[in-house]
């Protein structure tokens, strides 16, 4: 639930974004001035990933992160809100969105939550729902976002409710959540490999600094891909077919109901016949397909439709597979560490 909260905040900015660029007197179709608006808040995040889960690894740290990450994040929602609301200029809205993409830890340390609980067979499914989870989120964001800024013609009532989805989520940790598998024992069960001092199951050899080094290789690709995607999918489709807000937010409403679709029936079954690895390897093959089909599909909405399914669908079968390979090649107290990598 917190996931989705989380999450639906930022799907919601999705259909918005060429009328942020409007709102600040950026061309839609500068690419590069446009990408401001959509790289502060990951840029900010690459501080807050130094820190907030590596804090997460201290005992009995997992749950106090969460809240603080999440609540900053929603904090910062609510200042962009009141910056738009009193316009601003664009510097002050991309500090703020920086502030509040520095606070932006709570994925890595949640999916370390998950993992101080889970055994090795239930570690992928659960990530695989998370991931669900969130995908659902990006099937209501979008949509809501859109009818929202048609409705109310105010990007401040959208990025103010973007807050308040954060805070919810934040409140819903602190409340229902307890912490597992550091100052609280694992409930009793067969102990996993991975809570286990054996780590020689690490399905990309024995070598723990090379495992790490090549998913982090991996994830650094497909997240510059998927970067581009949503930085610049929204843009693209207003400028090559001239789709507004609301046709915005069903394309992408669209678009994240075949992820939802493969991540509740079919990854789970594809990773039990061909294995974590080979998963990891469909999924990116579909993804760069997919990304490099949008990129040629210049005339036809149908194709640029056809591309960014295609895309979809490979995000959710390569996503859950990496925290998984990951936290099967480390040791418990450095799994908020590596998933911040």
């Amino acid at each position: 639930a917190a996931a989705f909260l989380n999450l639906l905040g930022f799907t919601m900015t999705g259909p918005i974004t060429p009328d942020l660029a409007k709102h600040f007197g950026l061309p839609v179709g500068g690419s590069a001035r446009v990408g401001m608006l959509t790289s502060a808040y990951p840029f900010g995040m690459l501080a807050g990933l130094a820190v907030w889960p590596r804090l997460s690894d201290k005992r009995g740290m997992r749950k106090p992160i969460l809240v603080l990450s999440l609540g900053g994040v929603g904090l910062g929602l609510a200042a962009q809100s009141a910056a738009l609301a009193r316009n601003a200029p664009l510097w002050t809205f991309l500090s703020l969105r920086a502030l509040s993409g520095a606070c932006g830890g709570a994925s890595p340390v949640a999916k370390a939550y998950l993992a101080d609980a889970a055994t090795d067979d239930q570690l992928p499914r659960w990530l695989a729902w998370r991931e669900a989870a969130s995908t659902f989120a990006f099937i209501v964001g979008p949509l809501f976002g859109g009818l929202l800024i048609h409705g109310t013609s105010s990007l401040a009532s959208v990025v103010g409710v973007t807050a308040a989805f954060s805070l919810l989520a934040a409140g819903i940790v602190g409340v229902f959540v307890e912490e597992v598998g550091a100052d609280k024992p694992v409930p009793e069960r067969k102990t996993p490999k991975l809570l286990s001092t054996d780590y020689t199951s690490c399905p990309l050899g024995s070598s723990l600094i090379g495992a790490i080094a090549t998913i982090c290789a991996m994830s650094a690709l497909e997240n510059a891909g998927a970067a581009c995607w949503d930085a610049f999918g929204a843009v693209l489709a207003r400028n090559r077919f001239g789709l507004d807000a609301r046709g915005v937010g069903v394309m992408l409403t669209s678009l994240a109901c075949v992820s939802f679709g493969v991540s509740t029936t079919l990854f789970d079954r594809v990773r039990r016949r061909i294995g974590l690895v080979r998963t990891a390897v469909l999924g990116l093959c579909l993804v760069a397909t997919g990304l490099g089909s949008v990129g040629l599909a210049r005339n036809s909405l149908t194709s640029f439709g056809l591309a960014a399914a295609l895309y979809q669908l490979g995000k959710p079968l390569y996503a859950p597979t990496v925290p998984t390979l990951l936290l099967q090649c480390v040791p418990p107290d450095k799994r908020g560490l590596a998933m911040g990598f």
